[in-house]
């Protein structure tokens, strides 16, 4: 049993909540996959399939689940929040048939992306590939996007300067002379 220290305070709600989506969000990857400590049932690093021993020790992608050794899984950090949606349709669908009072709520239909960690967490080189082509897709796009902006306004202002072209052609066009006098 824990004893408190007289005149101290317990933890205010928002420090329990805090705890609870630290907890929650750390035990389970993008993908809907537990990777929280009692993982016996991986045997083998997912890429090179060494066996984990005390030594070779087990470590997840924080995004898809997988179980790597450290040497495979690298040093990428990522923040994963602004990515959650990338894993979403899988995170549900490995959820689906679990009632959802006992679904953790990162995994529950629609989870606000806020229930996942800003702080940068191992990433596997397929996840880092994975989030770097969709984020070139994204920009690509954006670009796209600016670009035909770009050749719309354009177009606008090419027809404003015609159109003032003319009113000013109108407007400054010496008077015709028929040479009859």
């Amino acid at each position: 049993m824990c004893h408190k220290k007289s005149g101290s305070a317990g933890p205010t709600n928002l420090e329990v909540l805090l705890q609870q989506i630290y907890t929650m969000t750390t035990n389970y990857s993008l993908s809907g996959r537990y990777v929280g400590p009692h993982r016996r049932e991986v045997l083998n690093c997912w890429e090179c399939r060494t066996e984990f021993s005390f030594l070779n020790r087990q470590h997840h992608c924080r995004a898809c689940g997988e179980a790597y050794c450290n040497e495979c899984l690298g040093d990428t950090c990522l923040p994963l929040r602004p990515v959650a949606d990338l894993w979403k349709e899988a995170r549900e669908k490995a959820w689906r048939d679990t009632p959802e009072s006992t679904r953790p709520k990162e995994c529950t239909p629609d989870a606000p992306s806020n229930v996942w960690d800003t702080v940068p967490q191992k990433t596997c080189p397929a996840c880092v590939r994975f989030i770097m082509q969709d984020s070139r897709r994204s920009l690509e796009s954006a670009l796209e996007d600016a670009e035909r902006r770009h050749e719309v306004a354009k177009d606008m202002l090419l027809d404003d300067l015609n159109d003032a072209k003319v009113t000013l052609d109108c407007v400054h066009r010496p008077p015709m002379h028929s040479g009859l006098s």
